[in-house]
C-alpha cells in the first residue's frame, strides 16, 4: 500500500510539473526561428563591409576618370560599358550604408525571441497570446530575412560585376588617354 501511494505521489508530481504542450511546441518553434535567423545573418555577413566600401570608392574614382576623359567622345561600346558600370553604384552603397542597421535588426529579433521564450517558460503568456506574439515575430523575421537577402545578394552580384567590368573600364580609359595625347 505504501508503494502504491509513493508511486501515485511521484506520478502526480511528474504530471503537475510537466509543461503544457503549447509551451513545449512553442519552445521548439522559437528555437527553429532562432536557427533561421542565425543562418540568415551568416549569409548577410558573407561580404566584408570594408571591402564593399573600398570597391564603392574605387567605383567613384573610375567614374571621375570616365567623366574626365570621355566627355563627348563616347562610342557605342563605351556607352554600353558605362551604363553597366553605372548600375553598380546603388547596390554597393546600400549594402555598406545599411549593414549596421540590418545587424541591429537581427540583434533585436533574437532578443525578442529570447524574451518570448522566457515569458513562455515562465507561463507569463497563454497559448492564444503566444500564438499572436509568435505570429507577429515570425512575420517580422520573414521581412528582415527577405530584406537582408535582397541587399546581400545584390551586393555580391555587383561586387562580382565590378570585378568583371573594371579591367574593361581601365583599358577603355587608357585608349581614350592615348587618343587625347595625340
Amino acid at each position: 500500500m505504501k508503494k502504491a501511494v509513493f508511486v501515485f505521489a511521484v506520478v502526480s508530481v511528474l504530471l503537475v510539473s510537466c509543461r503544457p504542450a503549447y509551451i513545449r511546441h512553442g519552445v521548439k518553434d522559437i528555437h527553429a526561428e532562432r536557427i533561421r535567423l542565425e543562418d540568415s545573418r551568416a549569409m548577410f555577413s558573407v561580404l566584408d563591409t570594408g571591402q564593399v566600401h573600398g570597391i564603392y570608392k574605387a567605383y567613384l574614382a573610375e567614374i571621375d576618370s570616365i567623366n574626365t576623359y570621355f566627355k563627348d567622345q563616347y562610342s557605342e561600346s563605351a556607352w554600353q560599358l558605362m551604363t553597366q558600370y553605372g548600375q553598380l553604384k546603388k547596390p554597393l552603397k546600400t549594402y555598406f550604408e545599411q549593414y549596421a542597421s540590418i545587424q541591429k535588426d537581427y540583434d533585436f529579433s533574437i532578443l525578442q525571441l529570447s524574451n518570448l521564450e522566457y515569458d513562455l517558460r515562465e507561463k507569463n503568456v497563454s497559448s492564444d497570446q503566444f500564438n499572436i506574439y509568435f505570429k507577429s515575430e515570425r512575420e517580422a523575421i520573414d521581412q528582415l530575412i527577405m530584406k537582408s537577402n535582397l541587399i546581400s545578394e545584390n551586393a555580391v552580384r555587383n561586387v562580382n560585376r565590378f570585378n568583371e567590368l573594371t579591367p574593361k573600364m581601365d583599358s577603355l580609359i587608357v585608349v581614350f588617354k592615348a587618343g587625347l595625347k595625340k
